[in-house]
């Protein structure tokens, strides 16, 4: 089968979304594969564990981004039995996604979805818990002449930070709680090259890039007053290791 994506499930067992099989696998702990739950007619992309200890899906009919008013793009929450106890799509009314690729629970239970609008752009789409839309985040203010944002993966830190990785920009960014720009973590300066895909382990974050390297970091925070009273959070960054 060909594995789409991978998440932790916690307790060190790995989701994994099989696209052709059109299915939701575990790997166990004993390193067992065994199935969730069966997406058919829909191919499962990107997905995420839950803190209710439920999984989000990405489900897609087709590997397109030009779609038609008979395609069916969205997400499903299902539990560890493979029941579906939640279904996000797009409606008549309402084009939530275009090819929802990958998905992240925030701590606050928003759902962030990086949605893919054509081959070469894609946005970072914010739901709230009832699938109702709250916001498209647009990343770092862009100079004029610069690429656009575009998020190909993203993940949520225990206090809702998100991190979410700009693969023509070459950087992996921070946004606040309320999803505004905070700064870049990486950037090309550093030897990001188009990153790919997060993973967050407690404080240290996987990066892989397009150029076949993986760059793990440790990040810390530490907050301050600025003039007006208000708290600013500075984050700062040590280089664990690059994989090649």
């Amino acid at each position: 089968f060909l594995v789409n994506h991978l998440a932790s499930a916690g307790g060190g067992e790995i989701l994994m979304s099989d696209y052709y099989g059109m299915k939701v696998k575990m790997l166990t702990k004993s390193g067992e594969i065994i199935d969730i739950a069966e997406t058919e007619p829909l191919h499962p992309f990107g997905l995420c564990a839950t803190v209710d200890d439920n999984f989000i899906v990405c489900l897609v009919d087709t590997d397109d981004c030009v779609i038609s008013t008979d395609s069916v793009r969205g997400l499903a929450k299902i539990n560890r039995d493979g029941q579906k106890l939640q279904e996000i799509k797009n409606s008549s009314e309402t084009r939530l996604f275009t090819k929802p690729y990958r998905v992240s629970e925030n701590r606050n239970s928003d759902i962030l979805v990086v949605d893919w609008t054509s081959e070469r752009t894609s946005r970072l789409v914010v739901l709230d818990k009832t699938g109702k839309l709250k916001c498209v985040c647009r990343g770092r203010p862009r100079r004029f002449g610069e690429m656009l944002f575009n998020p190909s993966d993203v993940c949520c830190n225990s206090e809702s930070y998100v991190i979410v990785s700009d693969l023509t920009g070459h950087a992996v960014q921070l946004l606040s709680p309320e999803y505004q720009f905070v700064q870049n973590i990486l950037a090309s300066k550093d030897g990001i090259e188009y990153p790919l895909t997060l993973a967050l382990n407690h404080d240290d974050l996987w990066v892989g890039s397009g150029n076949g390297k993986v760059t793990v970091l440790r990040l810390s925070k530490k907050t301050r007053p600025d003039a007006n009273g208000h708290v600013v959070v500075e984050s700062s960054k040590s280089r664990l290791c690059v994989i090649c």
